[in-house]
């Protein structure tokens, strides 16, 4: 989920930091074996705080081989009220240690009811220092009758202090900066004044738009880098003239239908996943999938591989397909994002 997300990364932070010894030690004080084999579990990416304790480490296995047998009881009440309480100790001790934490947690309006239950548990925890929760949503997503905005007015019934901050597409000057740092043309900011008009009438100012249509017109050739002159160089005309009915959901809409079918299912697939997706999941999924939905997703990579191999090969070329056409990008090994 996000949140696990949000803490992973907070996880790696502290890791890196000159304060990680200290934070791992105020850890192993003060949790028994089996909460922080709980929160190695429910929080993955932040095993590193639980697993200098060897006797943790020992232990696991046994955890996971009981784990079957008590799993009414690990999804009861009182087991997600014990976590939401290691979760918000865990939190008091990295947040005193570090002395002010911001926990940015992304796509809220595709968060569970489990995750906005936990976010409601730590923001009425007064207990946890200097803690500041910052979220974004999709607006037109999230209606009044909403889990998150019911929780959002909950929460401001209660007294508890939440700003809000609507963030809308670029402007066109913000639109001209970002074309410029784009292109290297800070010295010659008056030259890409045309351009920078053309693509926020395409794009209407949407961040992600800008960067794909910029990329679209490199890919058609009317936005070229010229090595003798040693910068960016285009038509105005030629831009207007060929691209006069083209938007950038057009453009993207074309650039998606060019990938092979394979190459679309797995898109499909890592979307149904959210915008943070994890490679392992995508794999399990493609494993998974019963032949009536390999069918219906047209899904041909197995069918165009006659080998394991050749489908992890075909699998990996998809990855760095995407990356290079900038949909989506790698956080770690596993983790990648959409972009």
């Amino acid at each position: 989920s996000a949140f696990v997300d949000a803490l992973s990364s907070l996880t790696k932070f502290v890791m890196a930091g000159d304060k990680a010894q200290e934070i791992r030690a105020a850890v192993l004080n003060a949790f028994g074996v089996e909460d922080m084999l709980m929160l190695a579990r429910a929080l993955p990416g932040c095993e590193g705080l639980f697993d200098s304790n060897a006797q943790v480490m020992s232990q696991r296995q046994m955890f996971e081989e009981a784990e079957d047998a008590s799993k009414q009881q690990h999804y009861g009440k009182e087991s997600v009220g014990r976590l939401h309480y290691a979760i918000r100790a865990l939190l008091k001790i990295i947040c005193a240690s570090l002395q002010g934490v911001v926990l940015f947690i992304d796509d809220l309006q595709w968060c569970d009811s489990a995750t906005l239950d936990l976010l409601k548990s730590i923001s009425l925890d007064a207990g946890i220092p200097s803690l500041l929760i910052a979220g974004a949503y999709r607006e037109d997503e999230v209606t009044e009758s909403h889990q998150l905005k019911l929780l959002i007015r909950e929460k401001q019934q209660a007294g508890i202090e939440i700003t809000e901050i609507k963030i809308g597409n670029l402007s066109p000057e913000n639109v001209k900066s970002l074309v410029v740092e784009a292109l290297g043309m800070e010295d010659d900011e008056g030259a890409v004044s045309t351009l920078a008009m053309t693509v926020h009438k395409k794009t209407e100012g949407n961040v992600f738009f800008v960067l794909i249509f910029l990329r679209s017109l490199h890919e058609v050739k009317l936005l070229q880098y010229n090595f003798v002159l040693m910068k960016w160089v285009w038509d105005d005309d030629a831009i207007n003239t060929n691209l006069v009915t083209e938007n950038v959901a057009t453009i993207l809409v074309d650039k998606l239908h060019r990938f092979k079918e394979g190459s679309q299912s797995i898109l499909k697939i890592a979307a149904c996943l959210g915008a943070k997706f994890r490679l392992s999941v995508v794999a399990t999924v493609i494993d998974n999938i019963s032949q009536n939905q390999v069918c219906r997703l047209s899904f041909r990579m197995i069918e165009e591989s006659e080998d394991a191999d050749a489908t992890v090969s075909s699998f990996d070329t998809c990855l760095h397909e995407f990356a290079d056409e900038g949909l989506w990008e790698k956080e770690t090994d596993d983790l990648w994002r959409f972009g």
